[in-house]
């Protein structure tokens, strides 16, 4: 099951659109707050434990294909500057703190640690291809006062993985742009619902 709904937020704390994409495991959002930044978030129907995870498959291939284009991405270090030398900016890119001491993709997996928080109390976002799927995880703030929480923050400015929070911009725009009511059907998402009407048969 994967559901998607945009609110539109105009007055308080919000603005835009909020982006909901609902899936078996929870409702994951995605908001444009008055600070200019972003928010990655998710609603667990399981409200235990201090990590939460849900899986995008090909059942919108839409949705699929911004989440493979990010991650491939971040791996690519490919920010979509319009430089000569491109292969001298993806060098420096992957020798920059930002990518290899803080770890932002190793071993096959995107780690964004909050803007919110010191680097080792964050709460944490993850992004892992599996096979023909992602899964997304959100681990829990480690903050000592009361304030922990699931979100993750992605500044457009003073971000500790500038400029790749550019790449989560653009595919925030992509979401509000998509009209979900008007949805034309990929040849990809066919498979998959008939992948699964196979295995539901055995």
């Amino acid at each position: 099951m994967l559901e998607i709904s945009k609110e539109d937020n105009e007055l308080g704390y919000l603005i835009g659109h909020s982006i909901n994409i609902i899936t078996s495991e929870g409702t994951f959002k995605i908001s444009f707050a008055g600070n200019l930044d972003l928010y990655w978030s998710f609603y667990s129907f399981n409200f235990n434990g201090d990590e939460k995870s849900f899986t995008i498959t090909k059942e919108n291939y839409f949705i699929y294909t911004l989440f493979l284009e990010l991650y491939n991405n971040i791996k690519d270090c490919n920010v979509g500057f319009n430089v000569e030398d491109g292969k001298h900016f993806k060098d420096k890119l992957k020798s920059s703190e930002a990518y290899n001491k803080e770890k932002l993709f190793e071993n096959g997996v995107v780690t964004w640690h909050s803007d919110d928080f010191e680097y080792e109390k964050s709460s944490i976002l993850k992004i892992e291809e599996v096979n023909d799927t992602f899964v997304v995880t959100f681990i829990k703030s480690k903050d000592d006062s009361l304030y922990d929480t699931f979100a993750v923050r992605i500044r457009n400015s003073g971000s500790r993985y500038e400029p790749f929070n550019v790449l989560f911009m653009k595919m925030y725009r992509k979401l509000v742009e998509y009209d979900p009511f008007y949805h034309q059907i990929h040849i990809e998402e066919l498979m998959y619902q008939d992948k699964l009407e196979r295995k539901l048969k055995k």
